[in-house]
């Protein structure tokens, strides 16, 4: 865990604030000449303060606040009271002033909230009406079929729904399409997936090349067969497709649970995802369950599709989070990176406030609420034993010294976590803890800076450069 992060260079922030913690006062005032400022508190005997000036908090409850101003001239001037409550952070507008109940005071003190069960998507329907349609999306119904915004499903927000009708109405269908707005040679498409019938047919298209089938409580993959001849003094071998058949692939899919799809491919040589020419794989919650499966020729894939089948009804599937690794557009210009639609959380603020996480399968980040005297802490979770995960943020000017400041914390002292600092072209210092100990790593190694750092304890670190 991290709170309260502080950068001496940024003009908000003097080096040692985030020690403190309490209500801070400040003021604005249209009275020149003001000589002393003081404050009462809960009607109170009156106490002095200057500048930015930050006291102990009362007690939890709620309390009332009065500002007294005198001026050179001995003209006394009084702000209204303010009530407030000891709890949450809250603003006092006269005169400006804010409360920290347990938010030490930072460059980035991480003061928001990240609502759990929305996740993040190229399209993640948030802005959608609940009961409509999603936005961006050709929508397909006949008979009962339906498609629409629903508010919420299993611990996701904001879901669509294709629901295929009443059992008795075989000409029900439901579906969802949408054409790129550019050809796309290679990439990955990624989103969430339930339905309540895994023995009835979901199927999701992607540019008319590759088809995926949830049937008879399996996944399905439309597979090319090949055939052909052998090449002689005349030319290479002649290839040819034979046939087109749904091959399972073994993966057992259940009722109402949401399983997360990841779709690559490559219609070139650029190899992506290790991939040759013409192939894609799929993965499901993170394991590959496809190794290079060919496809027709394509110079790229222009759309995507999910639908119901079209035969029988009484089912409902519901995807959500879609994410395509092309995006630069979505979330005003944030775009989309492989792996956000992972995240329980909405982080739109943690990226509207700089931050830039790397996620695969197996992390979470979010910001606890309370957390043993620190409210709104980063919460990075890290549950996997393969990959590691960073989490980013650009410096808008580059510093040639400085000092960095922070809160930490830590579940297990043993495994190694760190803050590191660089450029694009280096790394700089980077602090750890690890094997019980405060350590830096320098070229390869790691070196003791204190031993006896423990699990979860909260401990001050200031780093000058």
């Amino acid at each position: 865990y991290y709170d309260a992060i502080g950068f001496s260079w940024d003009s908000n922030y003097d080096i040692g604030d985030n020690l403190k913690e309490g209500l801070l006062l400040s003021y604005s005032s249209e009275f020149p000449n003001i000589d002393q400022l003081e404050y009462s508190i809960d009607g109170q005997e009156k106490e002095s303060f200057w500048d930015e000036t930050v006291i102990p908090l009362p007690k939890d409850g709620l309390h009332s606040i009065k500002f007294y101003a005198t001026s050179s001239y001995g003209e006394i001037i009084q702000s209204e009271e303010t009530h407030f409550t000891v709890g949450r952070a809250i603003k006092i507008l006269t005169p400006e002033s804010k409360l920290y109940t347990g938010l030490n005071s930072a460059t980035y003190d991480f003061d928001y909230e990240m609502e759990e069960g929305l996740y993040y998507g190229t399209y993640d329907f948030r802005g959608d009406n609940i009961g409509g349609d999603p936005g961006g999306w050709f929508v397909g119904e006949n008979g009962e079929g339906d498609v629409r915004i629903e508010e919420s499903l299993g611990g996701h927000k904001n879901v669509v729904r294709l629901y295929n009708g009443d059992a008795e109405d075989s000409s029900a269908f439901a579906s969802m399409a949408q054409i790129f707005e550019q050809s796309q040679s290679s990439g990955t498409i990624e989103y969430w997936f339930r339905t309540d019938c895994a023995d009835k047919a979901t199927y999701m298209g992607l540019g008319g090349e590759i088809y995926l089938k949830v049937e008879s409580n399996q996944l399905y993959v439309y597979v090319a067969f090949y055939d052909g001849m052998p090449g002689g003094i005349w030319g290479p071998p002649i290839w040819w497709i034979d046939h087109l058949d749904w091959v399972p692939l073994n993966i057992a899919i259940e009722d109402n649970k949401w399983i997360h799809f990841k779709i690559t491919y490559e219609c070139g040589s650029g190899w992506y995802d290790g991939l040759i020419a013409d192939t894609f794989n799929v993965y499901i919650d993170g394991v590959p369950c496809t190794l290079n499966f060919l496809f027709g020729d394509a110079d790229g894939l222009d759309g995507i599709y999910f639908s119901t089948e079209g035969s029988e009804g009484g089912y409902s599937s519901w995807f959500d989070a879609i994410g395509y690794s092309w995006d630069t557009w979505s979330h005003d210009e944030k775009g989309y990176e492989i792996g956000w639609n992972l995240i329980p959380y909405d982080f739109m603020s943690f990226m509207n406030d700089g931050w830039k996480p790397s996620l695969g399968l197996g992390y979470s980040v979010g910001i606890a609420d309370d957390l043993e005297g620190h409210k709104n802490v980063l919460d990075v979770y890290d549950y996997s034993e393969s990959v590691k995960i960073d989490i980013k943020r650009d410096i808008l000017s580059h510093q040639t010294s400085g000092t960095i400041e922070y809160w930490w914390r830590v579940t297990d002292a043993q495994k190694g976590i760190a803050l590191g600092l660089g450029n694009d072209l280096t790394y700089g210092p980077r602090i750890y803890i690890r094997s019980n100990e405060f350590q830096y790593y320098y070229h390869g190694s790691y070196y003791t800076i204190e031993s006896g750092a423990s699990a979860n304890t909260w401990y001050h670190i200031r780093i000058d450069f």
